[in-house]
């Protein structure tokens, strides 16, 4: 009944969605369509969004009843409540889009808007549910039940043998290679990369496990990395190096020249060499089209000049992926173009930035800083191709594995009895904050294995990237901050104090989410990017 009903409102709030975009297309004020408003637009992506992950989160309930018959009642109660939350919030934003026609009996969307709330409203609604989504996450029967039917959907939600070869694996390496007390320094030097670490993940093969076995690497499929990467991040292990090089290594190997290809790829496989993200200036985060470092030719050199920010580990590695202004007689973002830079280059200047989630990231200056033509990459003024190539590597990713060990850890603390004896667990609040929290982990890991089996199959990723990493840190960051409501002071306590609740994360996850929305471009841009690939609305500013 319940995942039916979970069905029947994906397709009611899909239906009210698009019928939200259209008159958002269609309705001039001001002389322009009204979907060109971020006021209208954005509300209108995120509904977008969330309904995406509910039908994906209803597909794998659906899959579950043959074959992961455990989860399968705790998966049909998620995709109810998410159903019902993301129907009611769609239905609401095509509604106000219609401003006071959507009052009219003779326009549809008032339909779609009672009937939401109607079917929303079964079984006691979506609150009782997320109680229900609690109660099975941290007490699941112990006998399930056989599944209802033995066919196959079609669908299969596992990664596959190989993914599950690799978290063997890397759950093995970290046994062996990453302590507590090498968790702790991790964090205490607040860098986000340890070359001693870094070069064991490489003579593994880790480092390059997504190329092509030429270029040093192990040409493991997106599932394997993905599962590569999920495992390091849960355990705190210091791989922002990683995964930057990774995205760096794929993008010489796409648009570099053959010079760059053997001389640099090999080198960030082997862990001899790494490099930082040179994106962001003081007056250009999101938008990027706006840098101002300028590279100005001479001879077979280039000379820059600048500012750079957030260029997080440069002080620990030898390069910097730097994005430069090459011209200014075009549109900004043709007169762009893509740098290899030695940090140890004269005139290259690296000062700490400190957070206040304990992360070291960096400004750095450039003064007369000669590069040779040899470390471009791709053509003069069309870095921009270069950037966004690397950008959508980093924008399908999101934070749904640090999402599923706060839940984990939320549980755990759920379950421990307090001062007076009683577990935090019965109380309804906290059911139903770790019931929304394990909903939002779990669309959040669903939005992000679309966007891996998308690149899988080799398919056109539009913005699924940006739908998987807008949720994700927007949904995280709303789920620490609710529970730091719930929890009160005590969940500032920091790891190691006395007092420190689920041993420190709800104090460290309400300092490190804020950056979610920011990092890899911002949620509005992200949101941005939605209403017009996947609803055809105007651009948005």
């Amino acid at each position: 009944m319940n995942l039916l009903a979970g069905f029947w409102l994906v397709g009611l709030g899909q239906r009210a969605l698009r019928m939200g975009a259209n008159y958002a297309r269609e309705r001039i004020q001001f002389g322009v369509p009204i979907g060109g408003f971020q006021s209208i637009a954005h509300p209108l992506a995120e509904c977008a969004i969330r309904i995406d992950g509910a039908g994906l989160l209803c597909q794998q309930a659906a899959w579950a009843n043959s074959e992961d018959a455990g989860r399968f009642a705790m998966l049909c109660s998620m995709a109810f409540c998410w159903s019902a939350q993301s129907a009611n919030l769609a239905t609401d934003a095509s509604f106000h889009t219609h401003g006071g026609y959507g009052f009219s009996t003779e326009y549809d969307i008032q339909l779609y808007f009672r009937r939401a709330r109607a079917l929303a409203s079964i079984g006691g609604g979506h609150r009782e549910g997320l109680q229900n989504v609690a109660r099975q996450l941290v007490e699941p029967d112990a006998t399930p039940r056989p599944p209802v039917s033995e066919g196959r959907s079609g669908m299969d939600f596992r990664l596959g043998p190989n993914a599950e070869a690799v978290q063997r694996d890397i759950r093995a390496f970290l046994r062996e290679n990453f302590s507590e007390e090498d968790r702790h320094a991790a964090k205490q030097d607040a860098g986000g990369h340890n070359w001693d670490l870094y070069r064991k993940l490489a003579a593994q093969g880790w480092v390059s496990a997504g190329w092509p076995e030429e270029y040093g690497g192990s040409n493991r499929d997106p599932y394997e990395v993905l599962m590569l990467y999920w495992e390091l991040s849960k355990a705190d292990f210091p791989w922002f190096g990683l995964v930057i090089n990774s995205f760096i290594g794929h993008t010489l190997l796409a648009m570099g020249t053959d010079h760059q290809r053997r001389e640099f790829v090999p080198k960030i496989a082997s862990g001899e060499i790494a490099f930082a993200l040179g994106y962001s200036e003081p007056d250009a985060g999101s938008d990027l089209a706006n840098v101002r470092t300028a590279a100005t030719r001479d001879g077979d050199d280039w000379i820059i000049n600048g500012q750079k920010m957030w260029t997080t580990i440069a002080h620990a590695t030898q390069y910097i992926f730097m994005l430069t202004r090459t011209s200014t007689e075009d549109r900004p973002h043709r007169g762009l173009t893509m740098f290899i830079v030695p940090t140890d280059a004269d005139g290259v200047d690296i000062q700490p930035i400190h957070t206040i989630g304990n992360e070291r990231t960096n400004a750095v200056y450039l003064s007369n800083v000669r590069v040779p033509d040899t470390y471009r990459i791709g053509e003069v003024d069309q870095g921009w191709a270069v950037v966004r190539f690397a950008l959508s590597l980093e924008q399908a990713m999101g934070y749904a594995e640090l999402h599923e060990r706060f839940v984990e850890d939320a549980s755990r603390w759920a379950l421990e009895p307090g001062p007076d004896g009683r577990r935090p667990f019965g109380d309804a609040r906290v059911r139903e904050r770790l019931g929304q929290t394990a909903i939002h982990a779990e669309v959040s890991r669903l939005l992000r294995l679309r966007a891996t089996w998308l690149g899988d199959q080799q398919m056109e990723l539009g913005a699924k990237g940006a739908m998987a990493k807008c949720f994700s840190g927007t949904a995280y960051l709303e789920d620490v901050q609710k529970w730091m409501e719930l929890v009160g002071p005590a969940g500032l306590v920091l790891e190691g104090e006395q007092g420190a609740l689920a041993n420190g994360r709800f104090s460290e996850d309400f300092l490190d989410t804020p950056i979610d929305t920011i990092y890899g471009g911002s949620a509005e841009i992200l949101r941005s990017l939605v209403a017009e690939v996947e609803l055809g609305l105007p651009k948005s500013r």
